[in-house]
């Protein structure tokens, strides 16, 4: 089967001339363990040098922290409701477009709505089982099938300390995430890439390939991509930015000019799940117990390690998440005491020697691990009874979200690339067409026609505000011509209005080309 590759900004183009002018996998853990495991087995050397980047980002973090306490300090925090907005690309790179790993952007849309209730302490009771879970009162049961994500939850929950232990507190973290409005070109795009590509299949979760088919300008966007498999049967995987940083100076345009230590690095960088993970996000009458995995991996991709730590051998009583910054030296600090009591406010979740309970359903126990409770209602737990962060663990990602590490710092100054963002005026109703998707296929039997269509929405706009009113109907068609200097001929795009701001858009007619193996670039 051929393709022709339709460019988001040549359909663009097109339509504002004519507008404006399965599986399931049921004990799969996170993979970042594994990856752990081998960063355990580096060179003294490579240990040394990742130590030396957590020392550095340290320091940027004690003075962040220093600022926040001072109610006149102008911390630079952006857009709406005074928090930190993330743009996100999804990347779906899949094998059979018919296969269950072709993501749509509705499911997209989901995993973004699941992303902004957990990180902002808007979180409902999994099973109704365990009362002291239902944050919200207003929250419905999400175990029940007939509430969709579009109607529980709505409401922003303000921080709720039961008693001292992090357990029972809820704290939610001034951070958003935002499907991409604006491609690296600077063209408009819904928020996902496809790509057609058997590494989808090759559980490439964790390393430099998958990155190598497509990668957005990490200083820009948080890259996720959904896959096939991420890493082996892994719920999915994310790099800690410690891990991905490099020396070299930030907003780098060319990453494959890094040196081959610095370009794996960079590379090294995002989010990646399989299908099956992700679309719980959206399905919890299922896999209720992924539906905040997207959730779990932001949080790595933010800084933070699992809840019992990252070692397996030795006494798991005796490491912590926050261990890893065990090993920097204090004596480097100007104030060695305001150091060790900045690790100490970071590290507020209680020892545990292992994960929360493997379950399809939120099921809180009278069991214990290393004399306290289990930690079972955090993101960055097993136990499908997530529900919050605690205050340390937010501390840290809005520090790394305020530092060079990674270009994590860098995404909220270069908004305006990547969304439709005066930093002035906060987010503008800025009318603009959203494909949901970009690619035209030819008609299996080679004959040049298309076969499918594009659907299409106007975003803060309508057909009849821009058209004399009453004048669009449903089912309304307008065709145009293709640009001169295109070597597409004959065929007519149509845009068929099906709505006050969607419409689908079609290629009509047959490419007198169609003999040619491979149609690129169109």
């Amino acid at each position: 089967m051929k393709h022709i590759l339709c460019l988001c900004s040549c359909m663009a183009l097109l339509l504002l001339s004519a507008v404006v002018n399965g599986q399931y996998h049921k004990d799969a853990s996170c993979g970042k363990s594994r990856s752990y495991k081998e960063y355990l087995n580096e060179s003294a050397e490579s240990k040394a040098q990742k130590q030396k980047i957590l020392s550095d980002f340290l320091k940027e973090a004690a003075q962040f922290m220093e600022q926040k306490k001072d109610p006149n300090s102008s911390v630079f925090k952006s857009g709406e409701n005074n928090n930190y907005i993330i743009p996100v690309v999804f990347h779906n790179i899949y094998g059979d477009e018919n296969g269950p790993e072709y993501i749509t952007l509705t499911q997209a849309e989901k995993a973004i709505d699941r992303l902004n209730q957990d990180f902002s302490g808007v979180t409902a009771n999994v099973n109704g089982s365990h009362p002291d879970l239902l944050i919200n009162p207003d929250c419905p049961d999400i175990a029940d099938a007939s509430n969709s994500v579009d109607t529980y939850c709505t409401a922003p929950l303000s921080t709720s300390t039961v008693d001292s232990d992090p357990t029972s507190e809820i704290t939610p973290a001034n951070i958003s995430f935002k499907l991409a409005e604006k491609d690296p070109f600077g063209n408009p795009t819904n928020g996902i890439t496809r790509t057609q590509d058997a590494i989808s299949y090759a559980s490439a979760g964790n390393g430099t390939p998958l990155r190598e088919v497509i990668q957005w300008p990490r200083n820009q966007y948080l890259n996720i991509y959904i896959v096939d498999e991420s890493n082996g049967s892994s719920s999915g995987i994310a790099f800690y930015p410690d891990e991905s940083h490099v020396d070299s100076p930030t907003n780098i345009d060319d990453p494959e000019s890094l040196p081959p230590d610095d370009y794996v690095r960079y590379r090294s960088d995002g989010v990646a799940m399989p299908y099956w993970s992700f679309l719980s996000a959206k399905d919890f009458s299922s896999n209720a117990k992924f539906a905040s995995t997207i959730t779990h991996e932001v949080g790595h991709w933010l800084g933070l390690r699992h809840t019992w730590g990252e070692y397996d051998s030795g006494d798991p009583c005796t490491y912590d998440d926050f261990d890893f910054l065990a090993n920097i030296n204090s004596s480097d600090f100007n104030d060695p005491a305001g150091f060790n009591a900045l690790l100490s406010s970071f590290n507020d979740t209680p020892i545990c020697g292992q994960h929360g309970i493997h379950s399809d359903v939120c099921e809180v126990r009278s069991e214990s691990s290393c004399g306290v409770d289990y930690y079972y209602d955090n993101f960055m737990d097993y136990s499908p009874c997530h529900r919050t962060f605690s205050r340390g663990q937010v501390d840290y990602m809005e520090c790394v979200l305020n530092s060079k590490l990674s270009e994590r710092g860098s995404i909220q100054g270069n908004l305006p690339n990547a969304l439709y963002y005066d930093p002035s005026e906060g987010y503008l109703p800025t009318p603009r067409v959203v494909f949901h998707s970009e690619t035209f296929d030819e008609d299996l039997c080679n004959s040049g026609s298309i076969r499918n269509e594009i659907p299409i929405k106007l975003k803060n706009a309508t057909f009849n505000s821009i058209f004399p009113i009453n004048s669009v109907l449903p089912s309304t068609y307008y065709t145009m011509s293709i640009p001169a200097a295109s070597s597409i001929t004959n065929l007519t795009p149509e845009v068929q209005i099906t709505g006050a701001n969607t419409a689908v858009l079609r290629l009509k007619g047959t490419w007198q080309a169609a003999n040619i193996e491979d149609i690129e670039g169109i």
